[in-house]
């Protein structure tokens, strides 16, 4: 990896579960608890997300800019960031797999943001959330 980044690989899998779309995520740093945290390793990071079409899907793929971030607010509401948090760069790369390269410069913070793909022509949107790790 350039520049002793770290990569860490994450499939995100779109399939509609007893008719209601339903996003599931895989990797050695996904954790599912309460909510889907993706951790970022300390450093500079790469996460590259893998979507693939499930059950009840013909077509999936991510839209052109397929992380809006959000800054949630004291009262719980969540407000579109027109930029990414600072140290985070994505890119997609094809129409099923997008890189967040990552400066993980702020350990222990949180980063909301809502993933926005197209599947069998209509838009549907989930909200996992970065964590950044501490050092080792």
């Amino acid at each position: 990896m350039a520049n002793g980044a770290t990569r860490s690989d994450v499939t995100v899998t779109f399939a509609f579960i007893d008719g209601s779309p339903a996003f599931t995520y895989t990797g050695t740093r996904v954790q599912e608890e309460v909510e889907t945290t993706v951790r970022i390793p300390p450093g500079t990071g790469l996460t590259v997300f893998q979507l693939e079409a499930g059950e009840g899907v013909r077509n999936a793929a991510f839209v052109t800019r397929p992380f809006q971030y959000v800054e949630q607010q004291e009262d719980g509401t969540r407000v579109p960031l027109d930029h990414p948090p600072p140290g985070f760069f994505l890119q997609r790369n094809s129409p099923t797999q997008a890189t967040l390269t990552s400066i993980n410069t702020l350990p222990g913070a949180t980063f909301r943001f809502y993933l926005i793909i197209l599947a069998d022509g209509v838009i549907y949107g989930d909200d996992p959330v970065l964590i950044n790790e501490p050092p080792p």
